[in-house]
């Protein structure tokens, strides 16, 4: 989408994952590997067949868009219910490269999506 931008959310990733490492936070949803979920849905003799498609579309990616992304993913949200004053003002140096990055048009964003499929 915009190398800036990817560059603002690789570095505050990078930073999650120190907190994490270097803070107690509390264990989280259990996971499942995605790579087994097909599979999984296969096995569970409940659908006649199952497949995987992978599906894209554009859209607009705003800062705000950008950053709302971040905050989805599993790592970030019990980093941040911590309430660390350095993970706060990691997430507001994230949001103010996005805004420097996106402008206020945004950028085009190119997202894919996996989805499985199991007919009864």
């Amino acid at each position: 989408m915009d190398w800036e931008a990817e560059q603002a959310f690789a570095a505050f990733m990078t930073r999650i994952r120190h907190f994490r490492a270097t803070h107690t936070v509390p264990p989280g949803i259990r996971e499942w590997d995605k790579a087994g979920h097909l599979g999984r849905v296969e096995a569970s003799g409940w659908f006649r067949s199952v497949k995987e498609l992978v599906l894209h579309h554009t859209e607009p990616c705003t800062a705000e868009r950008w950053v709302g992304f971040a905050l989805t993913l599993r790592e970030v949200a019990p980093v941040l219910e911590l309430g660390l004053a350095e993970a706060d003002a990691t997430l507001e140096a994230f949001r103010r490269a996005a805004e420097g990055a996106l402008g206020r048009d945004g950028r085009p964003w190119y997202v894919s999506y996996r989805v499985r499929v199991g007919v009864k």
